[in-house]
Protein backbone atom coordinates (compact mmCIF):
# COMPACT_ATOMS: atom_id res chain seq x y z
CA UNK A 1 0.00 0.00 0.00
CA UNK A 2 3.06 2.33 1.23
CA UNK A 3 4.53 1.90 -2.97
CA UNK A 4 1.29 3.06 -4.45
CA UNK A 5 1.06 6.06 -2.44
CA UNK A 6 4.55 7.10 -2.31
CA UNK A 7 4.56 8.28 -6.17
CA UNK A 8 1.78 10.72 -4.76
CA UNK A 9 3.47 12.16 -2.07
CA UNK A 10 6.36 12.59 -3.92
CA UNK A 11 4.66 14.48 -6.43
CA UNK A 12 2.74 16.53 -4.08
CA UNK A 13 6.00 17.66 -2.05
CA UNK A 14 7.76 18.62 -5.77
CA UNK A 15 4.51 20.80 -6.12
CA UNK A 16 4.29 22.17 -2.51
CA UNK A 17 8.16 23.13 -3.11
CA UNK A 18 7.54 24.88 -6.49
CA UNK A 19 4.58 26.75 -5.01
CA UNK A 20 7.07 28.01 -2.24
CA UNK A 21 9.67 29.25 -5.05
CA UNK A 22 6.71 31.25 -7.24
CA UNK A 23 5.47 32.80 -4.10
CA UNK A 24 9.19 34.08 -3.28
CA UNK A 25 9.56 35.30 -6.70
CA UNK A 26 6.34 37.17 -5.96
CA UNK A 27 7.06 38.65 -2.82
CA UNK A 28 11.05 39.45 -4.20
CA UNK A 29 9.71 41.39 -7.44
CA UNK A 30 6.61 43.05 -4.90
CA UNK A 31 9.60 43.93 -2.84
CA UNK A 32 11.77 45.47 -5.76
CA UNK A 33 9.19 47.10 -6.68
CA UNK A 34 7.92 49.10 -3.34
CA UNK A 35 11.56 50.20 -3.00
CA UNK A 36 11.29 51.33 -6.56
CA UNK A 37 8.65 54.21 -5.81
CA UNK A 38 10.26 54.81 -2.49
CA UNK A 39 13.52 55.75 -4.18
CA UNK A 40 12.00 57.72 -6.87
CA UNK A 41 9.15 59.59 -4.79
CA UNK A 42 12.37 60.51 -2.50
CA UNK A 43 13.92 61.91 -5.24
CA UNK A 44 11.62 63.68 -7.01
CA UNK A 45 10.15 65.13 -3.65
CA UNK A 46 13.62 66.72 -3.09
CA UNK A 47 15.34 68.25 -6.64
CA UNK A 48 19.13 68.28 -6.43
CA UNK A 49 19.12 72.28 -7.00
CA UNK A 50 16.81 74.33 -5.82
CA UNK A 51 18.97 77.16 -7.65
CA UNK A 52 18.75 78.02 -11.62
CA UNK A 53 21.56 78.37 -12.63
CA UNK A 54 22.64 81.11 -14.55
CA UNK A 55 22.87 80.82 -18.39
CA UNK A 56 24.62 83.94 -19.30
CA UNK A 57 27.89 82.19 -17.47
CA UNK A 58 27.60 78.71 -18.87
CA UNK A 59 29.39 78.00 -22.21
CA UNK A 60 30.08 80.83 -25.11
CA UNK A 61 27.77 83.41 -25.36
CA UNK A 62 25.96 84.54 -29.36
CA UNK A 63 28.60 86.22 -31.26
CA UNK A 64 31.45 85.34 -29.47
CA UNK A 65 34.31 83.97 -31.33
CA UNK A 66 35.65 79.77 -29.71
CA UNK A 67 38.83 78.63 -29.84
CA UNK A 68 39.89 76.37 -33.30
CA UNK A 69 38.82 72.42 -32.40
CA UNK A 70 38.48 69.43 -34.25
CA UNK A 71 36.73 66.38 -33.26
CA UNK A 72 35.48 63.28 -34.52
CA UNK A 73 31.78 63.37 -36.44
CA UNK A 74 29.75 60.61 -36.70
CA UNK A 75 31.67 58.74 -38.94
CA UNK A 76 34.54 59.29 -36.97
CA UNK A 77 36.41 61.61 -39.37
CA UNK A 78 38.14 64.68 -37.64
CA UNK A 79 36.18 67.55 -38.47
CA UNK A 80 37.65 71.19 -37.49
CA UNK A 81 35.80 74.29 -36.85
CA UNK A 82 37.00 75.94 -40.10
CA UNK A 83 35.81 72.88 -42.25
CA UNK A 84 32.70 73.53 -41.01
CA UNK A 85 32.76 77.45 -41.52
CA UNK A 86 30.03 78.64 -44.18
CA UNK A 87 29.69 81.91 -45.45
CA UNK A 88 27.86 83.07 -42.20
CA UNK A 89 29.66 81.51 -40.04
CA UNK A 90 28.39 78.33 -37.99
CA UNK A 91 25.77 77.80 -35.24
CA UNK A 92 27.32 75.26 -32.48
CA UNK A 93 24.11 73.89 -30.65
CA UNK A 94 25.27 71.83 -27.30
CA UNK A 95 22.70 68.66 -26.99
CA UNK A 96 23.10 66.54 -23.73
CA UNK A 97 22.28 63.33 -24.61
CA UNK A 98 20.03 61.02 -22.24
CA UNK A 99 21.80 57.47 -22.93
CA UNK A 100 25.30 59.17 -21.59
Amino acid sequence: MMKNILPFVSQAVRCWQYSVGVVRMILRLAVAAALSIVVSADQSASPASTSTPDLQAIGPQVGVRVPSFTLPDQEGQPRSLESLLGPKGAMLVFFRSADW
